[in-house]
């Protein structure tokens, strides 16, 4: 991989943490709690919509979209998602 400018560098970072927080997540529970029927199937569904996200940001890195206006969307999505899920 060629060398990463600063988006670069928060689009490998942001791969990173959502695809292992995303893994976590596909167990069914969150950490130090049990789920069990509809609430592990939401934890799933959780962990599958964070490895997405990671998906999105990872094709736009490694096409090298970062910085063309393919990655300014990419941004926009992925800041949106965050700010709604931090209002709710």
């Amino acid at each position: 991989m060629s060398r990463l400018g600063p988006s670069g560098m928060l689009f490998f970072a942001h791969t990173v943490l959502e695809t292992v927080l995303g893994a976590m997540k596909l167990r069914g529970r969150y950490e130090g709690q049990t789920a069990a029927g509809p609430e592990a199937k939401f934890v799933r569904h959780h962990g599958v919509c964070l490895l997405s996200l990671a998906l999105l940001a990872a094709c736009t890195l490694l096409r090298r979209e970062v910085d063309a206006p393919t990655g300014g969307l990419v941004s926009a999505v992925l800041c949106f998602f965050h700010a709604a899920a931090t209002a709710v």
